[in-house]
């Protein structure tokens, strides 16, 4: 027979030796080949266990290690950023340590400072040099807040991971050592009673047993937040009752009196100058400056008395109650003219004349200079007129709007324009609001219906209300959009030079230098500093100006004067900055300057006077006036939407610390 021929392929022999190893790790290469058996199919399972193993039924997959290690290396990275972020904390911390004194009784330092008195038990206490000058300087104040601060963080518990921990406002610390209890002990000494100037006639023998001193020393060339901090700081000190003092020697605006009416009289004597610190809040005689601002109404404050369980434009309720005291209590005019004259601009032929005709009275207030809008779009010009005059009209809308309902149903023009389909409410509220700006009492309007031309009249109340207008630019008065508006008070006026050159008939002009200056602009911090100071082109005394008004006249300047340099004089000679706390420089106040803002001042706070006593506000928030305006015409008001911001939405906001 003859012998079977047998081919077979590279692929066939690759697949018959790899089965065949499949089949027994011990089965011979050259068998399998020979072998007439087909390979087993590669779906099915292997009869033979492979090397001793026993076979699963289902095969396991590797565990992933892949996202195992992800999350050790986000960990490891998470740890690693922490630990790095804190030493980056703890060594800016370091740069920005206030250095505070460890002494005793024979080493006390010769400047005013926080210091540790007695290690061992961790007291800490305010030393401040008996014969010291009160008030010290504002840099003094905020110094020894931050070294008290670091005291503290230092001897309670140190710091957190990402920087000092949050403590309550009412919050004690038992570690602090009261002035007069550290006198008492000998661990201090030099108690020295001053005779300090207090505002108040009486000068009670008994000293105070707790007492706040608002020091009306600051940088700000404006008087409204002034009176916003010292209004807060009055309520604040009768809600815990201390008695309440003031301190005007280094005031920019000269004497409390020169204003204001003294506060209530306290009962009691002021303490000891070096008994009335800026810090702790529990210290027995608090001062409260512009400088110390930070900590006495800071974040922890805002904890304290922000509702955050009202609506976000209720939740200064708190403040403003504490606010609104201060204001009943200490915003009484000093000047028996200027308080006569509001009274009888708050009761007279303005108001009453609107109250009779039924209208109301709205108060307008537009801040130029140098203060801009905290919206945005405007940050770096102003709000236009037109968009306080809107929610001017927008007021009398919702306040007439029922007498316009009612005016429709009896007139044959007003009932044509009800018979316009109205498609939706926006609409139809749109177009009352569009027939209002026309019926505004502010601006003439004529309009031809059914074909005859007469003067539209809209309801009585409307008719018969005023807008009285304030501001800090003379020009604002002459805008064709207020032409209808009334001053709020014609007694201190602010002037342009155009006015003056009226006034005096003539353009004056003496050489190549101007001899007369205006109020241009608004005011503007440059200008108030500069008030009474010389020329420095002429070097010659300030050029005759004006305020116009009935019974007053006086010098006003508005260009640049060098006086920082002369009121750098006045301070150590020490680097600006000392400890992370700024040294400031505010120019001198001469007399003249003085006597000048002055002037400035009581026709700033005949403004508020006339327009606080108004039925509704018309202003921009970013303006101290507006909110001080907001005090005076009470909570009621402002939640009842009859304070109406322009700049943004914002509702009303108290001291707001840069």
């Amino acid at each position: 027979m003859r012998s079977a021929s047998l081919s077979i392929s590279s692929t066939s022999s690759k697949s018959s030796i790899s089965s065949s190893r499949d089949l027994s790790p011990h089965a011979s290469p050259r068998r399998a080949l020979l072998s007439t058996s087909p390979p087993l199919s590669p779906s099915l399972p292997s009869l033979i266990h492979r090397h001793g193993r026993a076979s699963s039924k289902t095969r396991r997959k590797p565990v992933p290690l892949c996202s195992t290690r992800v999350a050790v290396s986000i960990f490891a990275v998470v740890i690693l950023t922490l630990v790095l972020i804190r030493g980056f904390i703890s060594e800016y911390n370091d740069s920005k340590k206030v250095n505070y004194d460890l002494v005793d009784q024979g080493h006390l330092p010769d400047d005013a400072a926080a210091i540790i008195v007695d290690d061992s038990h961790q007291k800490w206490t305010v030393w401040i040099p008996p014969r010291s000058d009160f008030p010290l300087r504002p840099w003094q104040y905020a110094e020894i807040c931050a070294q008290a601060e670091q005291i503290q963080l230092e001897l309670n518990g140190g710091s957190s991971l990402f920087g000092k921990k949050k403590h309550p406002y009412y919050a004690e610390d038992p570690s602090y050592l009261e002035v007069s209890e550290a006198v008492e002990s000998g661990t201090i000494h030099g108690d020295h009673l001053n005779d300090t100037i207090i505002i108040n006639d009486l000068m009670p023998k008994e000293v105070c047993q707790k007492s706040m001193t608002y020091v009306m020393e600051t940088e700000d060339a404006g008087m409204g937040n002034t009176l916003l901090a010292l209004w807060l700081a009055y309520g604040l000190a009768k809600k815990e009752g201390r008695a309440f003092f003031v301190d005007d020697s280094r005031w920019p605006y000269g004497k409390y009196s020169t204003y204001f009416r003294p506060p209530p009289s306290p009962g009691c004597r002021s303490p000891p100058d070096n008994h009335r610190v800026p810090c702790p809040r529990q210290a027995a005689h608090l001062v409260v400056s512009a400088a110390t601002f930070p900590w006495a109404f800071g974040p922890s404050f805002k904890s304290e008395f922000l509702d955050i369980s009202r609506p976000s434009h209720e939740q200064h309720h708190k403040i403003y109650d504490l606010m609104r005291r201060g204001y009943e209590d200490l915003f009484h005019l000093a000047d028996a003219g200027d308080a006569a004259y509001a009274q009888d601009r708050t009761t007279g032929k303005i108001f009453q004349e609107a109250h009779h005709g039924g209208g109301m009275t709205i108060g307008l207030h537009v801040r130029r200079g140098d203060v801009h809008p905290w919206e945005r779009e405007f940050e770096s010009d102003y709000l236009p007129i037109m968009r306080y005059m809107d929610e001017v009209r927008q007021i009398l809308f919702d306040t007439y709007e029922h007498e316009e309902e009612e005016d429709e149903q009896h007139s044959s023009a007003s009932s044509s324009i009800a018979a316009q389909p109205a498609s939706s409410t926006h609409k139809s509220k749109a177009t009352k609001h569009s027939m209002f700006t026309h019926l505004s009492p502010f601006s003439t309007f004529t309009k031809t219906l059914n074909t005859d031309l007469r003067r539209r009249h809209g309801p009585a109340g409307l008719m018969a209300s005023s807008l009285l207008l304030s501001s800090d630019d003379p020009a604002v008065y002459a805008a064709p959009e207020v032409s209808r508006a009334i001053r709020a008070q014609d007694r201190i006026l602010l002037a342009t030079k155009t006015d003056l050159e009226h006034m005096s008939g003539a353009s004056l002009h003496r050489g190549p230098i101007d001899s007369l200056h205006g109020w241009e602009g608004g005011f503007y911090a440059s200008a108030f500093w500069a008030l009474g100071a010389p020329d420095r082109r002429t070097a010659s005394p300030p050029a005759r100006q004006h305020l116009r008004g009935r019974a007053v006249e006086s010098e006003v300047h508005e260009k640049f004067a060098a006086a920082l340099q002369a009121a750098s004089a006045s301070l150590p000679p020490h680097d600006p900055w000392h400890g992370g706390v700024k040294r400031s420089v505010v120019p001198a106040s001469t007399p003249e300057a003085l006597a000048m803002r002055a002037v400035l001042g009581r026709g700033y706070l005949l403004d508020l006077a006339v327009l606080g006593k108004t039925d509704a506000v018309v202003c921009a928030v970013s303006s101290a006036a507006c909110r001080v305006l907001g005090v005076m015409i009470g909570w009621d008001k402002v939640a009842g939407g009859k304070w109406v911001n322009v700049d943004g939405k914002f509702g009303w906001r108290g001291l707001v610390i840069e």
